[in-house]
């Protein structure tokens, strides 16, 4: 398959296939072998008779035209979710934060697609955070939502793993730990990172600060609740409140990390004013 071959010349080592509807599985029926190629490959699908969602790590087939009975299925299957590209849709906060508080197993939501198809996909994503945390994160994805050899390489999420197996996989898309990056003009094969690449973030909870370790960006951007609240690669976390997360801007891309919550979770995130 051509896709796989494109994402394996770039350097991926996770790969997930998400045909509409369709679970393209296993790899091997295709001709192609993961084991051989030194990739991960993910079962999954796109259940898209409803808001477009991802699946993963089960088989079921998209077949049920309610998102719920979609959600509910991959559930069983012991499966995970992630909702896509929202900015596509007219749902309420309420909508999603509802389904974010009952199932367990939805982890994400796509906030990068295609490029930056959506642009209202992020202030969906903080609109969602501030109604949510710290009980409940909701984690930030990016996809290729690949059609043609054109989209390929523009959106990927790094996950921190202490293996590629599927099991610390799964770990680290419940647990959050990842970051994603786009890059405009897509993923060259040698000529560098396209997007600032993350090499430690580190918390002092004494002082009160949140570090980032970064190589490839000009600038740092540090949002809650949708507005821009500081900037540089260490936030004075101090006299805060809510979730942050942060943004690093280079010259040909941007990356992007999970939320943090500030504060004491036993208080909750305030209301935006």
């Amino acid at each position: 398959m051509a896709k796989i071959d494109a994402y394996r010349g770039l350097g991926y080592t996770i790969l997930a296939l998400t045909d509409h509807n369709m679970v393209t599985w296993p790899w091997q029926d295709y001709g192609r072998d993961p084991n051989v190629l030194g990739m991960l490959a993910v079962q999954g699908n796109e259940p898209s008779r409803h808001h477009h969602m991802g699946s993963y790590f089960n088989d079921y087939d998209g077949s049920a035209r309610n998102v719920e009975a979609s959600i509910q299925a991959v559930g069983e299957r012991n499966g995970l979710a992630v909702l896509f590209h929202p900015g596509r849709y007219r749902e309420s906060v309420d909508w999603y934060v509802n389904l974010y508080e009952k199932y367990d197993h939805l982890v994400g939501l796509e906030v990068y697609n295609q490029g930056d198809r959506y642009p209202q996909d992020r202030a969906t994503w903080d609109a969602v955070l501030t109604r949510l945390m710290p009980q409940r994160p909701v984690w930030g994805m990016a996809n290729d939502d690949a059609h043609g050899h054109g989209h390929v390489g523009r959106n990927w999420q790094v996950f921190l793993l202490p293996e590629l197996t599927e099991e610390a996989l799964r770990r680290a898309m419940i647990r959050g730990h990842s970051f994603f990056s786009y890059a405009p003009g897509g993923h060259p094969r040698d000529s560098g990172d396209p997007a600032p690449v993350i090499e430690a973030i580190r918390v002092n909870a004494g002082a009160g600060q949140i570090a980032i370790e970064a190589s490839g960006y000009d600038r740092v951007e540090w949002i809650s609740a949708g507005r821009v609240i500081a900037d540089g690669p260490v936030l004075d976390a101090s006299e805060r409140q809510g979730y942050v997360r942060a943004v690093l801007i280079g010259e040909t891309g941007r990356t992007y990390t999970q939320p943090f919550f500030i504060g004491d979770p036993q208080e909750g995130t305030p209301a935006e004013e």
